[in-house]
């Protein structure tokens, strides 16, 4: 239970970004319910107290809710360090505290679920993070005990970066875990450098590894080359009723013949190419957008953005592999394209992680570019905007006219923001990485950028920002004269290849939801 949240963002051009503290206070939160009980981690030299809070999670007809139990170390039972160990999300000052907060994770979890009764048979481990909830489960346990054990875990990897893959000395983890726990952690997550690599001891104490894309399974077999037969693939999805908009509700109720109970059975979606034809539809399609996009205008009212303006939008958490400033490689470029084609519209946003000072560089060299095309915006307006979170991405993700995606090959595990912005009708601008593969036939847009990963596979770190950029504006010439074709100062033509993809994108996010998701996990991961 993050007391103090992750963090607010706020942008000052002459220091780029400056996080801000957060603090909220948890029994004031609507269905957040605090337990009388406490439990205890017994560790080498310490003792950690944990509160139990629980909130559920309903359904969308709210006929359905799943617990989440969430555990607090800020209570008066524990020591001051222990105290700040969940105050924030994502902390990363110092091993012990990674340590520690993964000790509360995985053994505080088990102990939370076993004092409030749970039976559990199948523990889903997403990341190494929470790995110690198998060290927690096998102690005392023979051997075959050991070995059976395994068929209760299974784990889930969403990163190939390494920085995603917890290792610490065998020092540092010696002097928080007891000599048992420690030996069995030692013994099943030391890697050929001598570190323990949780990533390693969960693939070694899980009876299923899983991929998040098909390519992303590919990667972690060259990472992984032992493991390379044991890894699975289950693409991410999203969640269709958080994520459409509804707009686009009314738009499937309207048809009810075609997509039936949608939100029930997202999957259906893909039926939207039988109405491809159908010009009620297609009109349909283009006036939701529209709709959508007026509410955006309105909601960055202050940025003067029109609404029958091309718009394209990078929004998503900022990392180096990313490359949140590609389509500001060459703003003279840019200035032209929207002198010779039409106005454009950019929107970024994103969060860089506090201790991220690469991704801080990136931040700068935007904010910088930003200030210096402020001359232009009569062709060109870019407009950076400040603590992305969800309300705002559920804006953006239903509401720009293309979604920006560009990722270098082969670092994006999955991504998930393109989804989200198909699902109502929003047209693609990506490399080929990440979910895209499984959709790059579907017509959804444009495919840009280097498509060798095998000198970043060995370690080379030139982000190819010069030859992708030009790519990605070749791509984006393309699409904006399809635009300004479709849309003549608010007359559109519906016949247009434009709205075509708008349907394909609509159609190939009947595949990219977690309803697809899940069902995978349920019958091929936890074999239900």
């Amino acid at each position: 239970l993050w007391h103090a949240g992750y963090f607010r963002q706020r942008f000052w051009f002459k220091y780029g970004q400056v996080p801000e503290k957060m603090h909220w206070h948890p029994y004031s939160y609507p269905g957040l319910i605090p337990l009388k009980n406490i439990i205890k981690i017994k560790l080498k030299y310490e003792e950690v107290y944990l509160k139990i809070w629980k909130y559920y999670v309903y359904s969308y007809k709210h006929d359905y809710a799943i617990p989440l139990v969430l555990l607090d170390a800020d209570i008066p039972q524990n020591k001051e360090h222990i105290r700040r160990l969940t105050e924030q999300l994502y902390r990363s000052d110092n091993s012990w505290l990674k340590i520690m907060q993964r000790v509360i994770l995985g053994f505080g979890g088990i102990v939370a679920l076993r004092e409030l009764g749970y039976k559990i048979d199948v523990y889903h481990l997403n990341e190494g993070h929470a790995v110690f909830a198998f060290v927690e489960k096998a102690r005392g346990l023979k051997e075959e005990e050991f070995r059976k054990l395994k068929d209760n875990f299974v784990y889930t990897c969403h990163t190939p970066i390494e920085a995603g893959h917890d290792r610490f000395c065998p020092e540092e983890l010696a002097g928080v875990l007891n000599d048992e726990d420690f030996s069995l952690v030692a013994r099943h997550g030391r890697e050929s450098t001598g570190l323990i690599n949780l990533t390693l001891l969960a693939m070694n104490t899980s009876s299923s590894i899983n991929a998040v894309s098909k390519s992303h399974k590919e990667v972690m077999g060259r990472q992984f080359p032992k493991y390379k037969e044991r890894i699975a693939a289950v693409t991410n999805g999203v969640h269709t009723h958080t994520w459409i908009s509804e707009e686009f509700k009314k738009v499937f109720r309207a048809f009810p013949d075609v997509f039936s109970d949608f939100e029930a059975n997202p999957m259906i979606l893909s039926r939207a190419k039988e109405l491809k034809s159908n010009m009620d539809f297609r009109k349909m399609v283009w006036e939701a957008h529209q709709a959508n996009k007026r509410r955006f205008c309105s909601f960055l009212e202050k940025w003067k953005l029109k609404e029958n303006c091309c718009t394209v939008c990078w929004a998503r958490r900022i990392a180096v592999y990313k490359r949140p400033s590609l389509i500001l490689q060459d703003t003279k470029r840019l200035v032209e394209l929207a002198k010779r084609i039409g106005p454009l519209q950019i929107i970024l946003a994103g969060k860089a992680h506090p201790n991220d000072n690469l991704a801080f560089t990136f931040i700068n060299e935007m904010l910088d570019k930003v200030d210096a095309l402020a001359g232009s915006y009569g062709f060109l307006k870019v407009v950076i905007i400040e603590n992305y979170e969800i309300y705002l991405a559920q804006i953006l993700t239903s509401s720009v006219d293309i979604w920006l995606n560009n990722p270098l090959p082969p670092l994006e595990a999955s991504g998930t923001s393109g989804m989200k912005a198909i699902l109502n009708g929003v047209i693609q601008l990506t490399t080929l990485d990440g979910w895209v593969p499984e959709a790059q036939d579907k017509g959804i847009g444009k495919i840009f950028g280097s498509r060798d990963e095998t000198t970043v596979m060995k370690g080379d770190t030139q982000l190819r920002l010069r030859e992708d950029s030009q790519e990605l504006y070749t791509n984006l010439e393309e699409l904006m004269r399809l635009y300004y074709h479709t849309n003549k100062e608010g007359k559109v033509d519906l016949a247009s290849a434009w709205i075509d993809m708008m349907i394909d994108c609509i159609a190939t996010s009947g595949y990219f939801n977690t309803y697809r998701m899940l069902d995978q996990y349920k019958y091929d991961i936890w074999k239900l």
